[in-house]
């Protein structure tokens, strides 16, 4: 499925394990190393590699969407799944990877607009994301250049 943007780049939903493992070595592992280095949570390769092979393989409760140039080279990526609470209530879809190579500033915006039309086709009302920075720079990030406002801060103690 691809969805052209406005800016004349596109996005493609990765729907098979051929086109996955010919992103795997370059964009979708770089996606990997950059969430560890923004974020004090650190993800395991193994557990992320599960992850995005469950939200590709889940097609419309997961997805993972490639941001194209309008040259056909990859920009970045982002990796959804359905975070509805079991207990019902407003399907929420969750933004679980969002990266960007850098090489085009709308990239991650464009990526959220693909996020948003795929929760709308699919009847979701809300869609989060979180981040393991908190600082006043993420929060301006999240809230300014793309759109959220922050509902909760969460805060984690590890059991010894």
């Amino acid at each position: 499925m691809i969805y052209k943007m406005k800016s004349g780049n596109y996005v493609e939903t990765v729907r098979t394990y051929e086109c996955f493992i010919e992103l795997w070595p370059g964009l979708l592992h770089a996606g990997l190393a950059a969430m560890n280095e923004r974020s004090a949570m650190g993800e395991n390769e193994d557990t992320y590699l599960k992850q995005m092979l469950c939200m590709m393989a889940s097609w419309p409760d997961g997805a993972i969407g490639v941001l194209y140039s309008k040259n056909a080279k990859p920009l970045g990526f982002t990796a959804v799944f359905n975070a509805t609470p079991a207990f019902g209530g407003e399907k929420v879809l969750y933004v679980y990877a969002l990266y960007s190579n850098g090489k085009d500033a709308n990239t991650s915006k464009e990526l959220l607009d693909w996020g948003r039309r795929c929760a709308k086709q699919f009847g979701y009302k809300k869609m989060s994301m979180e981040t393991g920075n908190l600082n006043g720079g993420a929060v301006q990030f999240f809230t300014r250049k793309l759109g959220f406002t922050a509902k909760k801060v969460m805060f984690t103690q590890e059991i010894s």
